[in-house]
């Protein structure tokens, strides 16, 4: 977690200060930003600080890594003291272990409260155990499990991510692509479209945008959908954005109207707000932003083993009128063939 009032500080700065604030063990009360520390912590949350090393496993402590704040909970201690091994509450997998004189202090009030002690997941006490067990050994042998674990659990992670918004068919198709499918590749596109509503009800607890490119969040949301600024330069991005932290919670871009029909050119959201319904709801509000441009439909494409996407158009009532069999060869040449559908209205202009 971030240090907002102590951010203006440099690196070289706060650690002398810090040796300050230790040698007279000085008490602070500051806030913090960030969200490792949920649910114990949220982010702006003033804390009481009681500088000095007399920390013990289970006390949230605060400590420099690489010259920054941080705000963690304390695990245990390598044998011979020097080091430590922390977690974020909201993390599954410690932090790499860092020397104990990094060590500021301890929180001992959060928001004029006793520290609270949530319970471990059981994956979370595993983790702990594994990782605590190879700082016994030293702090290599545990820099190498805590990275092997951090590897492991993403891979499980993306995974579980695929087979759930992809079903059994979209993760198969993916495992095909990255291991067959450098030799030759298959996918199913499928174009829909969208009316825009005559009215927009926003997801109660958010507030929507719309950016062009230059703007802070613009950039936010080519982040967030892993793309390229400069590519995307030429659209406009639709924001949903959280009222409670003002931070990005989805976001959708559009190429604009090329007569009565909009371009939907991707939508993400953040993992924290999905089952909301909210990349739906704002992809009603782009079709009904951009509807005084004169556009009457809005336009998506999407792949055949994307389940969770397609079923997201369908529930905002959108209908799909043809696809595309792309096949690939040897990552290189392509050779498509469009096939519409009977309820199709028009040709495919994109």
């Amino acid at each position: 977690m971030d240090v907002r009032p102590l951010a203006s500080l440099s690196g070289e700065e706060l650690a002398a200060a810090a040796a300050i604030w230790k040698r007279e063990r000085r008490e602070l009360t500051t806030s913090f930003s960030g969200t490792s520390m949920l649910p114990s912590i949220p982010p702006g949350t003033l804390l009481r600080i009681e500088c000095g090393n007399d920390a013990h496993g289970g006390d949230i402590i605060f400590f420099l890594h690489r010259g920054q704040p941080v705000v963690h909970r304390l695990l245990s201690f390598s044998r011979n003291g020097r080091w430590i091994l922390t977690r974020g509450d909201a993390n599954p997998i410690p932090d790499l272990p860092v020397e104990r004189e990094t060590l500021i202090g301890r929180i001992t009030s959060v928001a004029g409260n006793a520290v609270p002690q949530p319970a471990e997941t059981r994956s979370q006490s595993l983790a702990r155990h594994l990782a605590s067990a190879a700082l016994a050994l030293g702090a290599a042998p545990a820099r190498l499990m805590l990275r092997f674990m951090w590897r492991l659990w993403g891979t499980n992670l993306k995974a579980a991510t695929a087979w759930r918004l992809y079903g059994a068919p979209g993760f198969l198709a993916r495992v095909w692509s990255h291991t067959v499918g450098a030799i030759i590749d298959i996918d199913v596109i499928y174009t829909g479209r969208f009316t825009p509503t005559e009215t927009f009800t926003p997801v109660k607890g958010y507030r929507y945008e719309r950016a062009q490119a230059g703007s802070p969040r613009f950039t936010e949301a080519v982040r967030m959908l892993r793309s390229d600024e400069v590519k995307r330069a030429q659209y406009d991005a639709f924001l949903a954005i959280d009222q409670r932290d003002d931070s990005l919670a989805a976001c959708t871009f559009s190429e604009g109207a090329d007569g009565p029909v909009a371009f939907n050119r991707g939508v993400a959201a953040d993992p924290r707000h999905r089952g909301k319904s909210l990349a739906g709801s704002l992809l009603l509000y782009q079709a009904w932003s951009i509807q005084r441009q004169g556009a009457r439909e809005v336009e998506y494409h999407v792949s055949v083993t994307n389940r969770g996407a397609r079923r997201m158009f369908r529930k905002i009532g959108a209908q799909e009128i043809d696809c595309w069999v792309i096949i690939v060869l040897l990552r290189r040449f392509r050779f498509s063939r469009r096939f519409a559908f009977d309820r199709a209205r028009q040709p495919n202009p994109s």
